[in-house]
């Protein structure tokens, strides 16, 4: 079978971020990865009013750009903040 270009493997996300937030300097490896599993739960609960939101406004193709622009802005801050921490 054929991967589909449309595919970007990100089924290894989750996990990965959970190990990540587990290793969060200056944090109990338990308190990093409970911090992570709420702010998955707050943006599971708002993701979808946002998206039904700006379509109801727009279109639903705009609503559905709300988590790709969600994830942009995530990855910009976590670049930003690897900056950072290199420079200290």
């Amino acid at each position: 079978m054929e991967a589909a270009p449309d595919r970007f493997g990100s089924a290894t996300l989750v996990p990965a971020a959970f190990a990540a937030a587990g290793r969060v300097p200056g944090l109990p490896e338990g308190t990093g990865i409970a911090v992570l599993g709420w702010l998955m739960r707050i943006g599971f609960l708002v993701t979808s009013p946002a998206i039904g939101s700006v379509a109801d406004l727009t279109s639903l193709r705009a609503g559905l750009l709300v988590p790709v622009v969600a994830g942009l802005v995530a990855a910009a801050v976590a670049h930003g903040q690897r900056r950072a921490q290199a420079r200290v």
